[in-house]
């Protein structure tokens, strides 16, 4: 994927091709269209100085139609208020912005964490503790588009946003969860008392993982909140019409729960036979559409992408990869997925059809699986 940046040496905005330098940290799925964000691979310093982050919308066959983007100039400097476990509050912080040699850097977000879409909206929150929420319908220009409303009122890092119909839900490491609509209203924010790493919802609850171990469950209708002490970290979160699936810390499987929480299937990553000192799957990724769930999971040697059938159990397919998947959407049948194979700038197509499905190549950035079905 090409990205513009600005180059700090020479003053002016450069190309860069994406050659491995920066990794797709979310994807999102909705009708014929997706959302990309590009951020920074682990352990890579060189994003504080040359910042590339951004959200991209691409077609199928994955070609980039638009830009979102800021609509006001990124601080070179923000505060943040950080829970001290020590002190058992707040302490507010200063943090330095990687965009110091930039005036105005309206084409550049803050380090994105999480994205979701449906429809014409999308969200996606990350470091800069706001939501932002964009309209692609509303296009700024021929190929951007700038937010409809940026909501304000995380304490911390955005980490994870999940959108359905007019409702946004986001969860950050300020230990709340909080629940807006798509006019930009703060419709509730509930402490669950420790940082919150993943959300999801279906028209009847909201559900969130925090702390170590902690699954917490809101119905929407009286936004009553149930907390299920689970033994291990929830690693990967999604929510289906009447399930909620999740993966503990380190471990093989995904576990199927009831909307009150409790167990009803198990399903086991498969292991790689022959592999020595290989460690198992560690699944984190986990995206639901009808009776389809996908899993994007790391390991030493092995398959990274699995789809199964949540009703039977039955594992339908398996992609074979060296790399963590860092993102998985699904939305009728088609499946979008980030760093799979150690390719961790780009981005992988799945399209159903007829009941089969293979990566579409539509690009040197795509790769094709045509074995994969599902």
């Amino acid at each position: 994927m090409t990205e513009e940046y600005y180059d700090e040496k020479n003053f002016k905005w450069s190309k860069w091709t994406g050659d491995g330098y920066a990794c797709v940290s979310g994807v999102a799925i909705s009708g014929d269209k997706f959302a990309a964000a590009q951020g920074r691979c682990r352990g890579e310093d060189w994003a504080e100085e040359n910042p590339k982050w951004s959200v991209k919308i691409y077609d199928m066959n994955g070609n980039d139609i638009l830009s979102l983007r800021n609509s006001r100039s990124n601080k070179k400097k923000f505060l943040r208020d950080i829970f001290d476990e020590d002190e058992d509050k707040f302490v507010t912080k200063e943090w330095k912005g990687a965009y110091d040699a930039v005036a105005d850097s309206t084409r550049f977000l803050g380090e994105i964490f999480s994205i979701a879409m449906d429809g014409n909206f999308v969200v996606a929150g990350g470091i800069e503790n706001v939501v932002y929420l964009w309209d692609i319908s509303k296009v700024s220009d021929e190929t951007h588009v700038e937010p409809i409303h940026i909501l304000e009122g995380h304490k911390d890092t955005v980490n994870t946003v999940a959108l359905m119909g007019d409702t946004i839900i986001s969860g950050s490491s300020d230990r709340t969860v909080k629940i807006w609509n798509t006019n930009g209203l703060l419709i509730k924010s509930i402490d669950v008392g420790a940082g919150v790493s993943n959300v999801g919802m279906n028209k009847d609850i909201i559900a969130a993982a925090a702390g170590i171990g902690d699954l917490h469950v809101i119905k929407r209708t009286d936004m009553s909140l149930k907390t299920i002490g689970l033994k291990k970290t929830v690693t990967g979160l999604a929510v289906g019409d009447n399930i909620i699936a999740t993966t503990p810390d380190l471990d093989k499987e995904v576990h199927i729960r009831n909307l009150e929480g409790s167990v009803i299937r198990k399903l086991v990553l498969p292991s790689k036979d022959g592999c020595r000192d290989c460690n198992d799957p560690d699944a984190k990724h986990l995206a639901i559409y009808g009776d389809r769930i996908v899993v994007g999971s790391h390991w030493d040697y092995g398959k990274t992408l699995t789809v199964w059938n949540i009703t039977t159990g039955e594992l339908l397919s398996e992609m074979n990869g060296s790399s963590e998947i860092n993102s998985v959407d699904i939305c009728h049948g088609n499946i979008v997925a980030s760093g799979v194979g150690g390719q961790s700038d780009k981005i992988f197509i799945l399209t159903r059809l007829d009941g089969a499905g293979g990566l579409q190549r539509s690009g040197s950035n795509l790769k094709s699986y045509p074995k994969l079905k599902y």
